[in-house]
């Protein structure tokens, strides 16, 4: 159970956050209003709606991650232990800590209404539909915490042998010990992917440069992403592998998500600087009593026909299917 302390405490930063988010957007609105009255209104009819619409959809996304950073800091401060209903409740309170309903208010409101209704309700589902997907990523960062908390034990692992270039993630030839070693009563996953048209991008930058400002900082997003949950490998320049040794085909699915994204939303700097990165995912699932020779080899080869289906997506391969 969450204390009562540690949900007063994130309450008061949510709001703390909450209002200071609200005052950002009347302030944009505001701002957005008074520029199409300079210009007396004299482009297209719904063009304000729209650009208030859009200011509301990417304000969601933005309420949500920031509202998960403030949030989780409370959380890891308070030395938080798994139960089996913990993921529940945090999403139920996190409604409280970050709430959604003004974005859709001032959609709502008569005076930011475009002519014509069936625009204005076109873009209330624009909002609605932003607001969806951050809760969803939400959710998924609570399923993903609470999962890192139910996975840690009181003994601490020797430590691993890491992957020599940046001595972030895991060297490659312990996955094997791993498979042999650590299966779990939820079956056993194999996340591979690799970044898309990375050969481009060491043309455009040189393979140094790659190695300087590019890999370095996918290396340890993978490795955070993984802690807790399962192993993580450097195979090549731009391959990745993920063992997780107890996990869904579910909860696999939503962690390969989750790393799809935060490499997209990845920020660099220097040469690299704009540098918006993709990555293609093959995820092999088995069940508990399956064996494992094969895993890799099947996530691999679904990560080819990710590749296939236009890249920056995600393949599975499940031997329960």
């Amino acid at each position: 159970m969450v204390a009562d302390e540690i949900s007063a405490l994130a309450r008061q930063r949510g709001s703390q956050l909450r209002d200071a988010q609200s005052r950002r957007l009347s302030k944009q609105v505001q701002s957005i209003k008074a520029s199409w009255a300079a210009r007396g209104f004299a482009m297209a009819p719904g063009g304000m709606f729209l650009e208030i619409a859009q200011a509301c959809a990417d304000a969601a996304g933005i309420r949500g991650e920031e509202g998960w950073r403030e949030i989780r800091q409370v959380l890891e401060l308070a030395n938080l232990t798994y139960t089996d209903g913990l993921a529940d409740e945090l999403k139920k309170l996190m409604e409280g800590w970050v709430p959604f309903g003004d974005l859709q208010a001032v959609v709502e409101n008569p005076s930011s209404q475009p002519v014509n209704p069936s625009g204005g309700q076109e873009l209330r589902h624009m909002v609605a539909r932003a607001i969806s997907t951050a809760r969803a990523r939400l959710h998924t960062e609570i399923d993903l915490f609470v999962l890192s908390l139910r996975n840690t034990t009181s003994n601490a692992p020797a430590p691993r042998a890491k992957q020599q270039k940046f001595g972030v993630l895991d060297a490659p030839n312990l996955y094997s010990s791993a498979v042999l070693n650590c299966r779990g009563k939820l079956g056993s996953a194999v996340i591979y992917f690799d970044i898309d048209d990375f050969k481009a991008l060491n043309t455009r930058l040189s393979e140094t440069r790659v190695d300087d400002l590019i890999l370095p900082s996918v290396h340890r997003l993978v490795a955070d992403y993984v802690a807790e949950l399962g192993f993580g490998y450097a195979e090549g320049g731009d391959e990745f592998k993920i063992y997780l040794p107890n996990a869904t085909l579910g909860i696999a699915k939503q962690l390969a998500e989750a790393i799809r994204q935060a490499l997209q939303a990845c920020p660099f700097t220097d040469e690299a600087e704009g540098v918006t990165l993709t990555a293609s995912f093959g995820i092999a699932h088995i069940g508990s009593t399956e064996g494992a020779s094969d895993l890799s080899l099947h996530a691999n080869l679904v990560k080819n026909e990710a590749k296939k289906r236009g890249k920056n997506c995600v393949s599975i391969w499940a031997a329960e299917k």
